[in-house]
């Protein structure tokens, strides 16, 4: 006789300094807060305390290989990443910032080119790949049309052109994941 064993759900935090984040495939035991990792976390002290559990960053980088509507778009939301204060560069430090935490332990980092085309990936994965990376630019049209001074109709065909782009020149980003350990005290 074949016995089942149901596991509790762990219960997973998002943070990310983006309010816009996808809905419709949130697990549910999963919780997203908006917050900025590189200030203070919005959670006391000895919040998590589950014996095994792990903290995991993730960031990408910027896109390398891109077109010049993409590249139009995407400089002028650096701009505007740069003028809040933002840091361009900060998945290169993910690993530096679990080190700098001094409760962790077992620090690894992972780092994969992901590409926009269906020749690196499958069809499905490429699909949410630019749909994530359509529906970010779109987000960001308020701010970008600003910025960029053009009208809403020429912005939405900048981002059709980028969108064609991405997959046309083989645009690709890092994908950098970086997690830990949490030190487990043997005193208590």
């Amino acid at each position: 006789m074949c016995k089942t064993v149901r596991y509790p759900l762990t219960k997973v935090i998002g943070i990310d300094i983006s309010p816009h984040q996808p809905t419709q495939i949130k697990p549910n035991n999963f919780e997203f807060i908006n917050a900025n990792v590189q200030e203070r976390l919005p959670f006391d002290d000895n919040t998590f305390d589950f014996p095994d559990g792990f903290l995991e960053l993730c960031e990408s980088s910027l896109q390398f290989d891109a077109g010049p509507a993409t590249l139009r778009i995407w400089n002028a939301g650096e701009e505007i990443l740069m003028e809040k204060g933002g840091d361009l560069n900060v998945y290169q430090k993910l690993d530096q910032f679990l080190q700098n935490q001094g409760r962790l332990e077992n620090i690894n980092k992972e780092v994969k080119k992901a590409y926009f085309s269906v020749k690196h990936n499958n069809i499905e994965f490429s699909k949410a790949f630019i749909n994530d990376m359509v529906s970010i630019t779109n987000s960001l049209k308020p701010f970008l049309t600003k910025k960029l001074q053009i009208s809403d109709e020429n912005f939405d065909e900048l981002a059709k052109t980028s969108e064609k782009e991405l997959v046309e020149l083989d645009t690709y980003i890092y994908w950098v994941r970086a997690y830990a350990s949490k030190v487990i005290d043997n005193n208590n």
